[in-house]
């Protein structure tokens, strides 16, 4: 009986949740502003007005049970903006008097009429789980209310709440199991709302329909809500339930001020998803009807992405008052800062196209030496939308999957910086901060080669490194061999390639182009770089050389025809790289030697992996390492 009475109060805290918070919260946090009273449809209005008389107005509407006093964060929020604010009591809600049979159709004729007699003129609307499904209906039954809707935690049927049946029992049976009679706020809750698909159709204002990854309305009803308004925007927020985002917490006024922003001043884009999102998915058209294009593809947008639709119309369109027309290109720039994510994907219609690839390449000079510039996973364009709704899910879930883990992987080179110093197998120190020269003889290779056509007079030390790389990428691919070349000698490995197989692994390519730099004047290493996991047996073996005009050592990867280089154009090492990683640094990765590739996320997710900790052998043999480890180790 214990086991049973202790889950009956847990349904009950559940509705409690539904409801939009407990009386408990609403005295505890009474605002000492002054109340207004205003007399609608036979009943008496608590509300509170704040903001300056000349704000855009926006209603706020509580959930079952509450106050305005919920909504009262939000509020100043607005208020700050320059928003003026109107936080309603619902009828009978509140410090209004309670009533012995609530209706949502009553409280959503209560809405309209409160803007009437107020001559509230097409104000903004967000609700709360009760407070959405007024707003919604208010709309269905008045058209034309609101000039844009945001809703959290609404349903449409009673039975769009999770464990409805179990909710519905024990509101209508004591701890015996007999028969009792709901509360009247419950029992309008057990019984409506019942607002159709069609209904929802006939709203024509942008609509904005959010609930939390763990919110107490089930997802498919919050999905289809979004889906049936024919501009409805979805977003369903990452570890949020069905409150936590909205109760003492700015984020979902945030979110608010984003998406009014977008939709009452008009912009080239509409966004949905924090302004700080990780990965946004960019849905890019030149079609007027940006929104209903993307609609089967943005309503599927799942919580780890912010979703962005843009119409760019012609040049001329594309400005605000006061503002110098921008290009189409210079729009998605403009967009891309404001939104301020880690990672885009641009979908686009094929008439957009060739906008998105000239921002694409414009995408690297983003990045500054504080912040890194956002990566472009992928450019993908989209001629047929219908197909893409069996695409998009499936990678959605691989995108997420992957850029976790390399977010995993860049916080483990968070907690465990560099010591500085690299040391013999024996921990003694063999320098204190930079990487010293191999010291070997090494025999000149340059007349085997005839390196002289490679390199001429005059190069400086880099641009001998990259002639010598592009001459190895070019000849020699990558490929794990299936035996080992008897020895790691230039021309041994050149043989090997020649006559058994036509490529080898990183470990050859890095100890072949070692030799082939210093047969021309450059002071080269074989770096490996290692992974935390000792028994993560893929490491990568890359090489470094020794830039007298930067006094620095600089990568040189001709296993996959890469380098790095800083903000401002300066070849990086590898660990340079990782205090990128770790600091958040922009850095550019460069494919084949000359395309700065911003779509190289396996790589760099790979060597965010491979650049732990770092081994440099002191000999051909490959026999002994010099090491670069984190403090802790």
């Amino acid at each position: 009986m214990r086991n049973k009475v202790f889950a009956r109060i847990l349904i009950i805290a559940a509705v409690v949740l539904v409801c939009g918070g407990g009386v408990w919260y609403w005295a505890a946090h009474r605002h000492v502003e002054q109340l207004r009273t205003i007399e609608v449809n036979g009943v008496s209005l608590v509300y509170q007005r704040v903001g300056r008389l000349s704000g855009q107005p926006v209603v706020l509407l509580h959930g079952n049970g509450g106050s305005h006093e919920h909504l009262s964060v939000m509020a100043e929020q607005l208020n700050t903006a320059g928003y003026l604010v109107y936080a309603l009591d619902s009828r009978g809600q509140g410090t209004n008097e309670p009533l012995d049979e609530y209706h949502y159709a009553d409280m959503a004729e209560d809405v309209y009429a409160f803007c009437q007699a107020l001559g509230i003129e097409k104000p903004a609307v967000f609700g709360w789980s009760d407070g959405g499904i007024i707003a919604l209906l208010t709309e269905v039954l008045h058209p034309g209310t609101f000039s844009a809707i945001a809703v959290s935690g609404a349903n449409i049927t009673p039975d769009g709440i999770v464990g409805f049946e179990e909710m519905r029992r024990a509101l209508t049976t004591d701890s015996l199991g007999n028969p009792i009679a709901p509360a009247p706020l419950h029992e309008m809750m057990l019984t409506e709302p019942h607002i159709t698909p069609a209904e929802l159709g006939t709203i024509a204002c942008p609509t904005l329909v959010v609930a939390g990854e763990h919110d107490l309305i089930l997802e498919e009803q919050t999905r289809l809500i979004a889906r049936s308004i024919p501009h409805g925007s979805l977003l369903i927020l990452r570890g949020e339930d069905h409150g936590s985002h909205i109760w003492q917490n700015p984020k979902m006024g945030r979110i608010l001020l984003y998406y009014l922003r977008q939709v009452l001043q008009p912009q080239p884009y509409i966004a949905v998803g924090d302004e700080a999102a990780m990965f946004d998915l960019v849905f890019v058209t030149r079609a007027a009807n940006a929104d209903s294009v993307w609609k089967p593809l943005t309503a599927m947008v799942t919580p780890y992405f912010g979703s962005v639709v843009m119409y760019l119309p012609s040049d001329s369109a594309l400005y605000t008052a006061g503002e110098t027309p921008a290009s189409p290109v210079e729009a998605l720039c403009k967009m891309a800062r404001a939104r301020g994510s880690k990672y885009l994907t641009l979908l686009c219609t094929p008439d957009a196209q060739g906008i998105c690839e000239a921002f694409a390449a414009e995408l690297p000079a983003f990045g500054t030496a504080e912040q890194a510039a956002p990566q472009l996973s992928m450019l993908l364009t989209v001629e047929d939308v219908a197909m893409w709704t069996g695409i998009l899910p499936g990678y959605m879930e691989a995108t997420e999957a992957f850029y976790s883990e390399f977010e995993q992987r860049v916080a483990l080179l968070r907690g465990a910086p560099l010591d500085g110093k690299w040391v013999s197998s024996d921990k003694s120190q063999v320098s204190s901060g930079e990487l010293p020269p191999m010291g070997l003889e090494i025999p000149d290779y340059s007349a085997y080669f005839r390196l002289d056509t490679l390199v001429q007079e005059g190069m400086s030390t880099w641009e001998k490194s990259l002639a010598i790389g592009r001459f190895v990428s070019a000849h020699i691919p990558h490929a794990n061999q299936k035996t080992r070349p008897a020895a790691k000698d230039a021309i041994t490995l050149w043989e090997y390639i020649r006559t058994q197989e036509p490529a080898f692994n990183c470990r050859y390519h890095s100890f072949f182009t070692m030799q082939l730099l210093h047969s021309v004047g450059v002071e080269a290493r074989v770096l490996t770089c290692m992974p935390k996991d000792d028994n993560d047996p893929d490491c990568h073996v890359v090489n470094v050389v020794y830039l007298p005009e930067y006094q620095k050592w600089a990568m040189l990867d001709t296993d996959q025809a890469i380098y790095a280089t800083d903000a401002e154009g300066t070849p990086l090492a590898p660990w340079e790289m990782r205090v990128c990683y770790e600091q958040g640094k922009s850095f550019t990765l460069w494919y084949t030697y000359e395309n700065p590739d911003q779509g190289m996320d396996y790589y760099r997710s790979y060597m965010a992996k491979n650049t732990y900790s770092f081994a440099s052998p002191t000999s051909i043999e490959d026999n002994e390492n010099i090491y670069l480890m984190p403090v802790k180790d």
